[in-house]
């Protein structure tokens, strides 16, 4: 086994380090930077630190680069160049629609045809998901939506509760990145969320269209939601809703009445949610009301009436779920617990390395997570798992913020001597460690199904027990054999990552 000698790595926690022994060295330092190219991430010979988010989700330069060189990870599109208006109208880089991952979406912008639902309404141009005008979406609440925006600063787009947008009704829960025009917006519903929120421009009117917001275990289609909510942008000229026929109406009361007699609204009936019951009396009265509408001639009327009749429907059979989705509930409920505690000692441990190394640690306000946790507690005790699920989110993304803001920030130095076997098991542990603390956050990001985290947790576990392995043969000092357990620890670690999609 051969040894360098004596060098200085300078490098970021969420940065990457280049293996061992694999580097020509013509100095004594090495400063191993990330350089940002646009919306993608090469790591060179020099010095620049990634985000977590950009590791997590950017995509790939495919450009020749040096053989030492790691390539982090794409979930989007690779545009080279800013957005630029053609004339057309169409933002330039906007069509090579690739390598899209799962909940990540494109949006971009041309001139409206008639196939935008706002056509001949509002501003001229319109934005476009993934290539289709106005496209709508079904979005499950508790995952996390990627829409990766290409616009221009006059189109900001942002998440509303009004079909019109123009500014007003921000949604700002669950949603990060509102009003961007060149960058990524997320969006992760959860049970305050509205059922439908739309995807429009800060300065113009009618430029997005919708998404339906559903429950993990709702199986409705975007064809049903359609059917249940009505086309968007059926207006005319001035901005306001047209004229709705009568057999609109009646194919729309008919419909609302089948829900108003289903297995969900008769749960709530029998529930000893007051709260529930009452929303679902409130519907059904202004059911019979929009009846009276429809007989007077007033269809406009009549099918505002059942549009909020059904909006309360859904909501009250939220606020009584069935037995299946309880079980659900607490399953996401426990497990959020359990990443909210992973987020804490991950924060723990790179304080702890920070303070050793002289670095700032960026600390949380633990009483703000004491109080979310002892309310989420209270909840799950009642079994309201929604609102406590809601609860520990909220205890998560304190840590969180805290935990991502240290590590793209803080640069820490080790100083390794290659010289002895001992300076390269410390190389290779604080390697180790170094991808051990990306685990987390990359759960955090891609959510993972549950038969993914089985086959996550067996890597992870395979690895701690070897890292475990490894100091213990450190201690004893046997480090060619501590070295070799560690090395296959860092394997199982980047496998659990690749796993997730976290490429290297």
């Amino acid at each position: 086994m051969s040894y360098l000698k004596k060098t200085t790595y300078s490098l970021a926690m969420s940065a990457v380090l280049i293996g061992c022994g694999g580097v020509e060295t013509k100095s004594e330092k090495i400063e191993i930077e990330n350089k940002k190219l646009e919306n993608s991430i090469v790591v060179s010979e020099k010095n620049i630190e990634p985000s977590l988010q950009e590791k997590l989700s950017l995509p790939v330069v495919s450009e020749p680069i040096l053989p030492e060189t790691v390539v982090l990870a794409p979930n989007s599109t690779n545009r080279e160049n800013k957005a630029a208006e053609s004339s057309s109208g169409t933002v330039a880089g906007d069509d090579d629609l690739v390598n899209l991952a799962p909940n990540s979406h494109l949006i971009s912008l041309k001139v409206k045809s008639e196939k935008h639902p706002f056509y001949g309404v509002g501003d001229s141009k319109g934005f476009i998901i993934d290539g289709v005008e106005g496209k709508e979406l079904v979005l499950k609440r508790g995952e996390r939506y990627h829409f990766q925006v290409n616009s221009t600063p006059m189109h900001d787009a942002y998440i509303s509760t009004d079909e019109m947008g123009w500014g007003a009704k921000v949604v700002e829960e669950g949603v990060e990145g509102n009003f961007t025009f060149d960058g990524v917006m997320t969006i992760m519903p959860n049970e305050n969320t509205p059922d439908v929120v739309f995807y429009q421009c800060q300065n113009h009117k009618a430029m997005g269209a919708r998404f339906f917001v559903v429950d993990q275990n709702d199986t409705r289609t975007l064809a049903d939601l359609t059917a249940e909510y009505g086309a968007l942008g059926v207006v005319d000229s001035g901005g306001r809703k047209a004229d709705v026929s009568s057999s609109e109406v009646k194919q729309k009361l008919s419909y609302a009445s089948l829900v108003a007699m289903s297995k969900p609204a008769k749960r709530v009936k029998n529930s000893n949610n007051p709260e529930a019951k009452s929303l679902l009396e409130s519907s059904q009265k202004k059911l019979s009301e929009a009846r009276l509408l429809q007989n007077a001639g007033d269809n406009r009327g009549a099918m505002l009436l059942i549009d909020e009749a059904l909006r309360n429907m859904s909501l009250a059979s939220r606020m009584v779920p069935s037995e299946s989705v309880k079980n659900e509930q607490e399953q996401r409920y426990h497990a959020a617990v359990k990443l909210l505690a992973q987020q804490e000692k991950s924060h723990k441990d790179a304080s702890d390395r920070l303070l050793l190394q002289g670095g700032d640690v960026v600390e949380y306000s633990r009483d703000d997570v004491s109080v979310f946790k002892s309310a989420a507690k209270l909840h799950a005790d009642e079994k309201r798992y929604a609102a406590a699920i809601s609860d520990i989110q909220q205890a998560d993304r304190v840590v969180t913020t805290a935990l991502n803001e240290m590590l793209d920030s803080q640069t820490i130095k080790y100083e390794l001597n290659l010289d002895t076997p001992q300076g390269e098991y410390k190389y290779e542990h604080n390697r180790y460690l170094g991808y051990a603390e990306l685990i987390p956050v990359a759960i955090e990001e891609k959510k993972p199904s549950k038969g993914q985290m089985m086959l996550l947790n067996g890597f992870v576990n395979k690895s701690k027990a070897m890292n475990a392995q490894g100091e213990a043969m450190a201690e004893e000092g046997n480090f060619p054999d501590a070295i070799r357990l560690t090395q296959e620890a860092t394997k199982q670690v980047r496998r659990a990552l690749r796993m997730l999609g976290v490429k290297q």
